[in-house]
């Protein structure tokens, strides 16, 4: 068996041969003279393999990507990025749980001392605005929110532009896009489904004894005066409602005071008070026999009621 080396000149030599009898030609010292080489030697460069780099200063064109994004579907909240000082990360995390209270809160926050109290601040006005929208996402970078999603509702987006206008940092810039439903004005009974769902959910809560409304309600309070904001050419009735333990008339007058409770606690928050009426029923009106506990429990309530 011939090595692999000489078999190769073997057969060289053999073609050369046969192209000698054709030609009449000694070729042998041109086959000699060919080389053998299939790899470049030192002295000539290697071929050029894999990709081409960037220049040095690439990266440094790249556009800035945002600060902080915040995105809402379905049940679900995500927060990641920075936001100033590690002191403000426990804040940002406890406005989320407020504005969300039942929602799945994913958060991944950090502390950049390079950064001012405005992409905080713009985070929050941020969450804010999510929580007017069925699902959404807001980036945020320096100067800049830019927010899109969809709202459930009619004329949302222009509640959600003033929101942000009066939340975001001065002389920041809100890129808007919402999606809102073909329907053109919002109808009374969407904002009464609307209202008592957020009271289903979330009942108004009272200190014991008293017309204070409980500080675990100002969220709540907070939900409903959104609606209502939405909902701006409808009118409601707070009624105050109460078991039947205790006198007739001591229980007119506890209703009533919580009713206005909560009525002056919307008002506080922008609601016009012409739209506003509060009555307190006191047992006159039990949804359930005040024969147990539970029962009792079920007649103490507020409703809110669209006027028609």
């Amino acid at each position: 068996m011939l090595a692999a080396g000489a078999g190769t000149a073997a057969l060289v030599f053999y073609a050369a041969q046969s192209v000698e009898d054709r030609i009449g030609t000694d070729l042998s010292p041109a086959i000699a003279s060919t080389p053998q080489r299939l790899s470049p030697t030192e002295d000539e460069p290697n071929l050029v393999t894999g990709s081409i780099p960037e220049p040095a200063d690439a990266a440094a064109t790249q556009p800035p990507g945002p600060v902080l994004r915040l995105s809402r579907s379905g049940d679900t909240i995500r927060i990641a990025g920075a936001v100033g000082d590690t002191s403000s990360l426990a804040d940002f995390r406890a406005a989320a749980r407020e504005a969300f209270p039942t929602a799945g809160l994913e958060a991944s926050l950090r502390g950049d001392p390079a950064l001012g109290s405005d992409i905080a601040q713009a985070g929050l006005a941020a969450v804010a605005a999510l929580a007017r929208l069925a699902e959404g996402e807001a980036l945020i970078e320096e100067g800049v929110l830019a927010l899109e999603g969809r709202a459930l509702y009619p004329q949302t987006q222009q509640a959600v532009r003033e929101r942000l206008a009066s939340l975001a940092p001065t002389g920041w810039r809100i890129d808007l896009a919402v999606e809102e439903p073909a329907t053109i004005e919002t109808s009374a009974a969407i904002c009464e489904g609307r209202l008592a769902a957020a009271l289903a959910s979330a009942p108004i809560v009272f200190a014991v004894a008293s017309a204070r409304l409980a500080d675990e309600t100002q969220e709540h309070i907070d939900q409903l005066a959104a609606i209502l904001e939405d909902c701006e050419d409808v009118s409601v009735e707070i009624g105050g409602h109460t078991d039947s333990d205790g006198p007739e008339a001591t229980n007119v007058r506890i209703s009533q005071s919580r009713a206005e409770a909560v009525r002056e606690a919307l008002l506080a928050r922008g609601v016009d008070p012409d739209r506003v009426a509060a009555v307190g029923y006191g047992d006159a009106r039990p949804v359930a026999p005040n024969d147990t506990d539970e029962n009792k429990a079920l007649n103490r309530r507020i409703e809110i009621v669209v006027q028609r």
